[in-house]
């Protein structure tokens, strides 16, 4: 018995036995913040401003849910229902490009740590995206467009930040606001 007691104290042995149980241990990857919708929505934004407005709006979507705020996209449903008819006449004549879908899906769930944690990896996923076209694109007018985007709705996600700062109630909570609201901040330093 004794053996067995200093073989687990001895500094080595812990960490021989840690690194095998970390080396064996299932990795558990993060459940992807977006939805399909959302994925599909990224996929077909392929310049770098309407990238932009797409992530900006998947984001806020997340914070609208904690802040309870009514998705404009439930108004939009309804005012489609009542269209559909006209709708399938005036399909052949609309131009692809005019028509913005607003279906990003279902909206987000989760708690407010989770939401404010999928917030975060969202705009993170932005940066870096505009961190990789501002190599081939800083004189672009698509790209000051971007950044004129982000600049903007990046000042008002603050602000619903700002709102949420007020429900935090667990360190859970807070931790994750705090990362979100430290990442907004560098957004609209970089912005600028």
């Amino acid at each position: 018995m004794y053996y067995f007691i200093s073989f687990f104290t001895s500094s080595k042995a812990c960490s021989i036995l840690l690194a095998i149980f970390l080396a064996f241990s299932p990795i558990q990857k993060g459940k992807d913040p977006l939805n399909p919708q959302e994925i599909e929505r990224v996929q077909d934004a392929q310049q770098v401003d309407m990238r932009t407005k797409v992530f900006l709006r998947i984001a806020e979507r997340r914070l609208n849910v904690i802040l309870g705020i009514a998705p404009t996209t439930l108004i939009q449903d309804n005012n489609k229902k009542e269209n559909k008819k006209e709708n399938k006449k005036n399909k052949e004549n609309k131009d692809p490009e005019q028509e913005e879908s607003n279906d990003y899906g279902p909206e987000p769930t989760g708690t407010t740590a989770q939401l404010l944690d999928n917030y975060t990896r969202v705009m993170t996923e932005l940066l870096d995206k505009l961190d990789d076209a501002y190599e081939n694109q800083k004189n672009s007018p698509i790209f000051e467009s971007a950044v004129k985007k982000l600049l903007e709705k990046g000042q008002e996600q603050l602000k619903l930040l700002e709102k949420i700062s007020s429900k935090v109630s667990s360190d859970d909570e807070e931790r994750a606001l705090g990362k979100a609201v430290e990442t907004i901040q560098t957004a609209i330093t970089g912005a600028r």
